[in-house]
């Protein structure tokens, strides 16, 4: 059989490119909160929740050998997989591995990736038919990694990092009697990873949408994709619908406990720990998945895309390149700088976007109790797995296991391939000193300044059509000396960080307050802000004015009723409760 050439080339432009998969159904906005609620007695500081267990990752061995399989197909099934309107769908093929050979489905892979000249393939075996407990094979080409080590140090690093991660690892290609190279083998994440993994069999697993992976209960933006469900596909969605409203409704001092009681914590934020490690970017179009399992009656976050990473040395850039390593530590959020640029993308490409970020995220970097729990895994696996040595013998080690096959992979750039340990072994080394400079400063972070210290909506103020009523905002200072917010922005809306600026005039008191009214008549006065209070519950956000990830202060917040209120108790302090309305 012939061999089926390969001509297109796109090379993504802000990171290793990621797969998504058909769309389904955009799930609907979930039943919102009573809008009404009874005011509660205000509360005071959150219950203290004891430290988890002492822990001592390391990693685990090396795989041993690489494996060969071999897919075979016809000019019928070249077309159907790269004709658009099929490319989706598993079209016939026949693959082989030790020795026994399957009739299959089989299509291409990824978005960008599609089009690279060394494809990822998707295989799926005949019904009831296993490899090492997998039906669905996943073979990534890694094309754009020079020396196709991302990939595996990151999933790995993930897994003894303790976060919940699909299995990799490396084997080797023949397509139509070519040999393609070396490919990453990555789990899928489907009902063959629930058995794997010990989880429900029951459980209902979705994928986040592309160019989106917020968690967040906003609308979508025009270029991003709806959320798909893989498993339980017949019931209903309100799983997820309930769990996105509660990640940007849940008041701030409930926080904590509505994560510890509904989503697997633990091993979330030490995908953060991990992720700041290895500089994750991409994640809002890295199509990685949530997992309920009914049975533990909580989530699971698997990430997806790690190759979306610092990490990454690209074969198309010069031997000798030096990593950047300044990526910030709380990725993905409204603090992470990148995401600016991945706007400006984002901007140009769609003809409008927002910041993006994670409401998860973003809301556990500003719990100190939550972030302090991250930075102290990171500085863990900084005394463990990701020290000097270790990561050396690490890359080393992968790299040995590859090496000879490098030569003979026909994507391979030979010089960047060699280098490309050097240039991971660079990345640690200088990502630890940037990490050493930076834990301090976020064990601080938020400390002092101006703070939204509280909200509320006035007795008797009548609910509009749109659920908004009249209100007001309170800014606190923590400094000794007064400050000036004119200039400043605020907002209602995270994605909006410049809707309204603050008139030159104000000026918070030193351990004073200023109270902002939310009428939505901005002409009535310098006090006065463009919008009301919405009851359903909502965000709002100081900014410095002159970036969108110049955050002063931001908060998340619950419904509201008439006469209800919520600020920090006491005045600046980190712990908030219910008020009444002042």
């Amino acid at each position: 059989m012939r061999v089926i050439p390969w001509t297109v080339v796109v090379v993504c432009l802000l990171g290793a490119c990621t797969p998504t998969g058909s769309t389904s159904r955009e799930p609907e906005a979930p039943p919102p909160a009573p809008a009404s609620p009874s005011a509660p007695e205000p509360s005071g500081p959150e219950q203290e929740i004891p430290p988890p267990p002492p822990w001592t990752p390391a990693w685990t061995e090396l795989q041993s050998q690489v494996e060969n399989f071999e897919l075979t197909f016809d000019e019928t099934t070249w077309q159907l997989i790269n004709e658009p309107s099929t490319s989706e769908d598993y079209a016939p093929g026949r693959f082989k591995a030790r020795g026994v050979e399957y009739e299959v489905g089989m299509r291409l892979r990824g978005d960008q990736a599609f089009f690279h000249p060394k494809k990822s393939w998707k295989v799926e075996l005949p019904e009831g038919q296993e490899l090492d407990g997998a039906r669905h094979l996943n073979f990534l080409a890694e094309w754009l990694d020079a020396g196709l080590l991302t990939d595996a140090f990151a999933y790995e690093l993930m897994n003894v990092g303790g976060s919940h991660v699909p299995r990799a690892r490396y084997v080797t290609l023949t397509v139509n009697g070519r040999f393609e190279g070396i490919f990453m083998l990555v789990e899928q994440v489907d009902t063959s990873f629930l058995k794997a993994h010990d989880l429900s069999s029951d459980s209902s697993i979705y994928r986040c949408g592309g160019r989106d992976c917020e968690l967040k209960i906003t609308p979508k933006a025009h270029y991003q994709a709806p959320w798909e469900k893989k498993t339980q596909e017949e019931q209903p969605w309100d799983d997820l619908n309930e769990f996105l409203w509660k990640i940007s409704r849940t008041p701030e001092h409930e926080f904590e406990a509505f994560l510890r009681q509904n989503l697997d914590l633990e091993a979330y934020l030490r995908y953060l720990a991990v992720g700041a490690l290895i500089s994750i970017s991409g994640i809002d179009d890295s199509g990685s998945y949530l997992v309920r399992d009914p049975e533990q009656g909580r989530w699971l976050y698997v990430p997806w895309d790690l190759n979306n990473s610092m990490l990454l040395y690209y074969h198309y850039e010069p031997v000798g390149t030096d990593p950047n390593v300044k990526l910030p530590l709380p990725a993905f959020t409204a603090y992470d700088t990148r995401q600016e640029r991945i706007y400006q993308y984002k901007e140009e490409k769609y003809g409008g976007a927002h910041l993006p970020f994670s409401a998860l995220n973003q809301r556990i970097w500003d719990r100190p109790a939550l972030r302090e729990q991250v930075l102290d895994h990171i500085e863990t696996l900084m005394a463990t797995v990701f020290t000097e040595e270790a990561t050396t013998q690490r890359i080393d080690g992968e790299h040995a296991l590859i090496r000879d096959l490098l030569p003979r992979d026909p994507y391979v750039v030979l010089p960047a391939a060699r280098y490309a340990p050097e240039f991971l072994k660079r990345y640690v080394t200088r990502r630890r000193a940037f990490i050493q400079q930076q834990l301090p400063l976020e064990r601080h972070r938020g400390e002092g300044g101006v703070v939204i210290n509280g909200f509320g909506i006035l007795p008797g103020s009548a609910v509009d059509a749109q659920g908004r009523a009249a209100g007001y905002i309170e800014l606190y200072n923590r400094e000794d000396t007064p400050v000036t917010v004119g200039g400043m922005t605020f907002t209602d809306d995270l994605s909006r960080q410049f809707k309204h600026r603050l008139p030159k005039s104000l000026v918070v008191p030193a351990h004073g307050t200023l109270r902002l009214v939310a009428d939505g008549n901005a002409k009535a006065g310098p006090e006065h802000l463009p919008f009301k209070l919405p009851t359903q519950g909502g965000e709002l956000g100081l900014f410095d004015g002159q970036r969108m990830t110049g955050v002063v202060d931001l908060t998340f917040h619950a419904p509201l009723a008439p006469g209800q209120a919520y600020g920090r108790l006491p005045d600046g302090a980190e712990d908030w409760g219910w008020r009444q309305a002042r």
